[in-house]
């Protein structure tokens, strides 16, 4: 898992360098990130769940692009997010009913991207964004001392989306995107095995607003909310018992403050 992570940060690092060094075209934005997590698993019925606000996950994204011409890019970015969630559910193994057991849950959470984007000019100061990329996904979550669980999966990215100009200063824009988890994984301390998950899909949705502060200096901000599917696991048994991790729904929601520098 972590070898995967690595190895495609080295290319996407590799990559970058080698596209900033013809000094044209290019863009890079800083940005904090608040995250607020909405997890819930089901076996069938809801079986645990973990919560957070805005204040209680938070980190940062850096951005790159570069400009191919007027109507192509080519986008990398990097998401880092860290903090606690509120876990409700049961003790492990016990039979005792959802919400017997409450704890603080840390995560980190790694995204990362790297996609083409085409562009067209429409009427009324709407420009037309579309494109598909490739990502990695990784997320560790600690419930406790003994029990940590990482989930990651590399994804096929495909994202459609919508920039309206209001003024010469400011412009908003909407989009979606779809994402195809590729053989998502998740490796349990608790019982030393990794599961192979049936799916590890996310479906996104944001909204944002952006303002020229300058030629070269765009000041941006950024809503967007995630559902994340994950289903049911293959059964593997440690010690003559069968363990699996169940279907899962997480609905998280993202705010973004940054800066884009452009030379």
């Amino acid at each position: 898992m972590q070898n995967g992570l690595k190895f495609l940060m080295g290319m996407l690092i590799v990559l970058s360098t080698s596209l900033m060094a013809k000094e044209l075209h290019n863009s890079y934005s800083l940005a904090l990130v608040g995250m607020s997590m909405d997890y819930k698993e089901y076996d069938p019925q809801l079986v645990d769940s973990e919560k957070s606000t805005f204040t209680d996950v938070g980190g940062f994204e850096m951005a790159y692009g570069y400009l191919l011409s007027n109507q192509s890019k080519i986008n990398f970015s990097a998401m880092y997010v860290r903090g606690y969630t509120d876990y409700v559910g049961s003790a492990i193994g016990s039979s005792n009913p959802y919400g017997s057991l409450t704890s603080r849950t840390r995560n980190n959470i790694v995204d990362i991207a790297l996609s083409y984007a085409r562009y067209k000019e429409l009427n009324y100061g709407l420009t037309l964004d579309y494109g598909a990329g490739v990502g990695y996904r990784y997320w560790e979550r600690t419930l406790s001392s003994i029990q940590n669980e990482l989930y990651d999966w590399f994804s096929l990215r495909t994202r459609i989306g919508v920039t309206k100009e209001i003024s010469n200063q400011f412009a908003f824009n909407i989009g979606a995107e779809y994402q195809y988890g590729i053989k998502p994984n998740m490796h349990a301390s608790s019982v030393g095995t990794d599961f192979t998950l049936g799916s590890a899909d996310i479906l996104k949705g944001n909204l944002g607003l952006i303002y020229s502060y300058s030629p070269k200096i765009d000041i941006f901000m950024d809503a967007s909310l995630e559902k994340q599917t994950i289903e049911t696991s293959n059964i593997v048994s440690v010690g003559g018992i069968g363990y699996y991790e169940p279907d899962s729904t997480a609905y998280n929601t993202y705010l973004k403050f940054g800066v884009t520098f452009k030379y």
